[in-house]
């Protein structure tokens, strides 16, 4: 995979689409252009600076807030999933060749339900979208680059499987964070994957990069329960108290004001568009104290 700059300036123009509610204004082509455009810029002015953050050789605060503020601009003309998760296909038929049959009937308990529509979106996101991809003649036949995000979602099964504690001990991170809905699990589906990959390149196994994530997640919630005893009220403000404030442990925390972004929005298709560089540089806040 390539963790440089350069895979982002590869991207599809036709991830991007018009804001324009007449699909058929012969201005739609020129916008996506033109946004294309602004994306390239941003990269190329930046491109050293945005290059030695992927490569840790610099942290996501050294560029500046315009920067983030401009990447998130463009996150709002970016081709995604719905934001209300699809259920309707067979997941685990779909998973079966990444890992799922290695599962007891235990352990498919926390990864049933939503976990698996979250799943197919990452590691078959043409599948997960497919009837939304068939009619966007633009897309429907384009390569979609998503290696990052495939790896993840098969080592996430992998590691699930290789889970010999109790699954009581992770019956609070189904619950409150992978299979709820709303803000935690989107936070959770949209950092992590890069969180994931971030560890990988500081040396870590697959496997260990899986069980710090994991023991974060847990070690987070346990903290709560120290300081409130209502569960939900802590899960209400680890969503918004700050925009999306996920403690590490440490006094550091993720805190995506100063990054300019105002939404936290789901993935993109295609991993060279901004929701996925966003999402990659931003999790480096918390992969570094991991």
């Amino acid at each position: 995979m390539d963790y440089s700059i350069d895979l982002y300036l590869e991207f599809e123009e036709h991830f991007f689409h018009t804001r324009k509610t007449d699909t058929k204004s012969p201005d739609k082509e020129t916008e996506i252009r033109e946004t294309a455009s602004k994306y390239r810029r941003l990269l190329e002015q930046n491109r050293r600076t945005v290059d030695a953050i992927l490569v840790n050789n610099s942290e996501p605060e050294g560029i500046n807030r315009e920067f983030y503020q401009e990447l998130n601009e463009l996150t709002k003309s970016e081709k995604k999933p719905a934001n209300i998760l699809i259920k309707k296909f067979n997941a685990e038929q779909l998973l079966e060749p990444y890992g799922f049959n290695s599962l007891n009937e235990n352990q498919k308990r926390y990864i049933n339900g939503r976990p698996l529509s979250h799943l197919v979106r990452l590691i078959l996101p043409k599948v997960y979208s497919n009837e939304t991809i068939a009619m966007d003649e633009n897309i429907k036949d384009k390569v979609f680059k998503n290696d990052f995000l495939s790896e993840f979602g098969q080592e996430f099964i992998k590691y699930m499987a290789s889970i010999e504690t109790p699954i009581s001990e992770v019956k609070d991170i189904h619950n409150l964070i992978i299979g709820s809905e709303g803000t935690n699990a989107q936070i959770f589906w949209t950092l992590t994957p890069y969180i994931y990959h971030d560890l990988k390149e500081r040396k870590n196994t697959p496997e260990k990069c899986m069980k710090k994530i994991f023991n974060w997640i847990k070690n987070d919630l346990e903290r709560a329960r120290g300081i409130e005893d209502i569960d939900v009220s802590y899960i209400t403000s680890l969503s918004y108290t700050d925009f999306y404030y996920f403690s590490t442990g440490t006094s550091r925390t993720l805190n995506t004001e100063k990054f300019g972004i105002d939404e936290l929005e789901v993935l993109g298709y295609d991993e060279r568009m901004p929701t996925h560089l966003r999402a990659r540089l931003i999790s480096k806040v918390i992969s570094r104290e991991l």
